[in-house]
Parts: C-alpha cells; sequence; structure tokens
C-alpha cells in the first residue's frame, strides 16, 4: 500500500448496529421518537437516503462493509479471503485499530474480521448456547464460542449419539437430520430465557469496555469499529425505553413470550403467531432502537470530551429487519427492501451542517470512499466498489442513480442462513439481486425462480411482474447468469487467505 500524501489524518470511527431499519429512525421520517441522539447527528452531517447492503443478513452483508467484496467472488467465506480489509488498509496509512463486536460469530475471528486489528474484542464468551455459526467447523474452532451448561452438554451429546448411529444407515440419515433441526429449534425456544438474559449482561459489558476505551488516552489517529447488537433479536429493551419509543412497557413474561414466537417465526414456523404479536414485537423493537440510541448518544459525549471532534464518523447498519411485510420475522435470506435498505450517516471534520444525499450509493463502496477521503491508495484492494466521495464534496453525478446495486444471499432450511455450511457456503442455496432507482430484478439461482418489481409505481415490492413482464424475466436470468461466471472467475483466481485463529482468546470480554 502506498500512501498518496502524508498529512495528519482524522480519526475513523465506524459504527455498525446490527438490523438496523432506516425508516424506523427519525431522521428518515419515522413518526416514534426512536432516536433523538441519532436524529440530532444527522443534523450535522452526510445523510443518505438510499444505501444499499450487499446482502440481507450478517453473513453476506459484511465482506462488502469491509472489504468491498461480494461473497460469491471469495474462495473462503467471511473476509479470510479478501486481499485486504478496511482495517488492513489503515493500519498500513498508520492507523491504530480497535475493533469491539458485541459477540456476533459471523464477524468474529473466525471468520477473519480480526485482520488489521491491533486488537478485536469479540465477545464471544457471552454466547448463549452453540451458534449454528459454528455447526460445520472444526471442534477447535468452536472453543471459547459455545455454553458449556450442563443442558448444553447433554443437547451436544445426544445430537451426537444420533449422529453416530444412523452413520452405518444412509437411508436413515435424512430422518436423523430432521431429529437433529427439530432439536435445534426446540432447545432454541427453551434457551430463550438464558439468552434474554444473556444479551443484557453482554450489552452492559460490551458498552462498558467501549466507553472505558473511549475515555482513555489514545495516540492519534485511530480507526475504532463498534459492531452493536443492541437491536437484533431477541429483544429485550428496558422498560424506560419502552416507555420514551411507544408510550407503555410490556411485561417480561410477555417478553419472554413473544422472543420465543419470533425466534420459531424466523424459521418458518407461524404457527400461534397473531397480529398483536407482530406489533408488540415491533414495538420492542423500537424500544431496542431507542436503546441503542441512548447508548450512541452517551458514546457521543464520550467522544466530545476526549476531545475527538476531528474525526471521520459513520453510523450504519449491515441489514434490516422484517415485521410480515413478506410473510416472515427477523432477517431471513430474501432480497426484499426492508432488509436491504440501510440507514448510512457520515460526520466529516469540521461538517456543521447536514446534507441530505437522494442518490444511491452502496455499502460495498463505503472502503474506495474512505481511501479517497483520507488520502489512501489502497493498491491491491480489488475493491468491487466505487468512491463517492464526490457526493461528499457536494458534486452531483447523475449517473449514480441508475447504475445496478447487487446483492446476494446464501439459505439453508427454512431461507434463513442455519444450517449454511460457511466452510463450504457456495453449496448452499444462492440469490442473487439487481436494483437501481427504477427496477428491482432479483433470481434464485437454485430453483430458477425470478421477480421483477417496479420500485417506482410499488416501491413495497408487493406486486411481481415477472409473469407479465417476461423480457424482463430473461433480463434478469441473464444478468444472474453473467453475475455467477463473473464471482466464479474471481473466486478461482483468488488464492484461498489464512486459516482462522483457531485456538485464538484475543479480545474477549
Amino acid at each position: 500500500m502506498s500512501v498518496v500524501e502524508p498529512m495528519n489524518r482524522p480519526n475513523v470511527i465506524l459504527i455498525t448496529v446490527d438490523s438496523l431499519r432506516p425508516d424506523h429512525l427519525g431522521c428518515y421520517g419515522y413518526g416514534k421518537p426512536t432516536s433523538p441522539n441519532l436524529d440530532a447527528f444527522a443534523r450535522r452531517c452526510h445523510v443518505f437516503e438510499r444505501a444499499w447492503a450487499a446482502g440481507p443478513n450478517t453473513p453476506t452483508s459484511f465482506p462488502a462493509l469491509m472489504a468491498s467484496r461480494m461473497p460469491f467472488g471469495t474462495p473462503s467465506f467471511g473476509v479470510l479471503g479478501a486481499p485486504l480489509t478496511l482495517a488492513e488498509m489503515l493500519r498500513g496509512a498508520g492507523y491504530r485499530t480497535q475493533g469491539f463486536n458485541a459477540g456476533n460469530p459471523y464477524v468474529s475471528r473466525f471468520f477473519g474480521y480480526d485482520r488489521g486489528f491491533d486488537q478485536l474484542a469479540d465477545f464471544l464468551d457471552y454466547e448463549a448456547g452453540e451458534h449454528v455459526a459454528f455447526r460445520h467447523m472444526e471442534p477447535d474452532a468452536q472453543v471459547g464460542a459455545r455454553s458449556d451448561t450442563l443442558a448444553d452438554r447433554l443437547r451436544r451429546a445426544i445430537l451426537a449419539g444420533t449422529e453416530r448411529a444412523t452413520r452405518p444407515f444412509p437411508g436413515l440419515q435424512h430422518v436423523a437430520g430432521r431429529l437433529r433441526r427439530l432439536w435445534r429449534t426446540v432447545g432454541r425456544a427453551v434457551r430463550l430465557p438464558y439468552s434474554l438474559q444473556a444479551k443484557v449482561r453482554l450489552e452492559r459489558a460490551f458498552w462498558s469496555a467501549v466507553g472505558r476505551w473511549v475515555s482513555e488516552d489514545r495516540k492519534e489517529p485511530f480507526f475504532l469499529w463498534v459492531h452493536a447488537m443492541t437491536v437484533h433479536v431477541p429483544y429485550a429493551p428496558p422498560a424506560r425505553c419502552q416507555r420514551a419509543a411507544s408510550g407503555r412497557a410490556i411485561s417480561r413474561a410477555r417478553v419472554g413470550q413473544l422472543a420465543r414466537l419470533v425466534a420459531l417465526a424466523n424459521h418458518g414456523d407461524l404457527e400461534g403467531l397473531g397480529q398483536q404479536d407482530v406489533r408488540d414485537s415491533a414495538a420492542l423493537y423500537d424500544a431496542e432502537v431507542r436503546h441503542v440510541d441512548e447508548l450512541l448518544g452517551r458514546l457521543f459525549t464520550g467522544l466530545r470530551k476526549r476531545g475527538r471532534r476531528r474525526s471521520v464518523v459513520i453510523v450504519t447498519a449491515d441489514h434490516g429487519e422484517q415485521f410480515l411485510e413478506h410473510g416472515r420475522l427477523v432477517h431471513p435470506s430474501f432480497h426484499y427492501n426492508e432488509l436491504l435498505r440501510v440507514p448510512l450517516l457520515i460526520h466529516l471534520p469540521g461538517q456543521s451542517e447536514g446534507r441530505r444525499i437522494a442518490r444511491q450509493v452502496g455499502l460495498v463502496d463505503l472502503m474506495p470512499t474512505l481511501a479517497e477521503v483520507l488520502g489512501i491508495e489502497p493498491g491491491g484492494c480489488g475493491c468491487v466498489g466505487r468512491s463517492f466521495a464526490s457526493l461528499l464534496r457536494g458534486s452531483s453525478d447523475a449517473a449514480a442513480a441508475e447504475r445496478l446495486y447487487v446483492a446476494e444471499s446464501f439459505y439453508g432450511p427454512n431461507d434463513t442462513v442455519d444450517g449454511v455450511n460457511w466452510q463450504r457456503p457456495c453449496e448452499a442455496g444462492r440469490r442473487v439481486s439487481f436494483q437501481n432507482s427504477r427496477i428491482k430484478l432479483a433470481v434464485d439461482l437454485t430453483s430458477g425462480d425470478c421477480s421483477v418489481f417496479d420500485l417506482r409505481a410499488d416501491p413495497g415490492e408487493k406486486s411481481d411482474l415477472a409473469a407479465r413482464r417476461p423480457e424482463l424475466a430473461q433480463i434478469a436470468q441473464r444478468l444472474a447468469c453473467l453475475h455467477v461466471r463473473q464471482s466464479e472467475r474471481e473466486r478461482a483466481s483468488r488464492a484461498v487467505g489464512r486459516r482462522p485463529e483457531l485456538n485464538s482468546r484475543r479480545g474477549g470480554a
């Protein structure tokens, strides 16, 4: 990597809030008081009204955000096979680098997200039970990433026994697979009260660690990444945040009941889920948005107290959330815009007035944009995205509105990422979509199904035009084929990155 010109560069602070929908923030037009601190922040920064994630969930969105790479084109998952990560680019330019990840294993050291960080605190010790992200990894990779309660040890023993007993009988293995999935679904629901408690404990430890780091004297410039899981399921907001967001607080018993229903609905089991359950879940989600806004307000105050005004501050999300807009809850591997549209707020040093930018941008564009803003030449990056630094300088690029933004996803049973073998993700189901300001084309590469939406006439994506506009469906199929071929060429040409440091215990809380 070469530096264009030596300069006293600003700090870079990247805040990613898992599952945060922009249309549940006041600065994006939401009518409920969910985000007073972010709204105040938005009044003095660049607000991108149409920013797109590269996928509808964490595993498919973050490679674009942290390495400007699309998941189909990488030989191994996460950023293990990426030629250069954002943290590596900044550390190579003289930045000290620190990351905090609130326990999401998909953006942990096991998938290469510690690359370039002097330290990544990923808080995996707080995981409630064995996470699906580690199901296909070697046993050593699971050390420290799963719970060792008696119930979890018993559950793992039963699953292992079932696997051994059916191995000599290939005809029974599909039955055993169904039993394992049923056991995991039931186990997930049974463990939810513990999961809620674990989330509360994790939140306290995580935000305390972030606050301590910010309050200490630091040599500048630094790159700080904070990935918050406050808004992610299970929803367990404080009562004060519930009252602030919606004027009422839901009982603890009801919160636990909703957590169980949402966990089952996330995997396609909507039986027993009523409209009031959806409304109450959305109210809890809004309260979690209010909660993370409160925590971000404290973080902003801490940064001001330490004189960190000379910083580029970015607030965004990896994906959104569904509340039955298209028949599902949480964030399955579909490509609807309630999942792909994300908030993007960027504050530059010295900026005092806000600007709203209607041009479309993607999270895949963030790394090359930062490189241009900071005067860094990311040699060997292989960035897929394009810099939108000109928009930050006030120019208007008309061509950007017509650019096709691509999203990719993998899916296993029930159209979620559960069950996907992340060591061989391309063996899973795959979907790809293309959209600009006018139209969206989506293709299921596994089933061959295609969807077409007129985004101007139908922004809610309720009317699929594929049957009425077969010529557009054919274009979608051709685009998908070309995209897959290009991805396969990129994957074949890219050397496999380093293996995860399976026994690393760096940065645990």
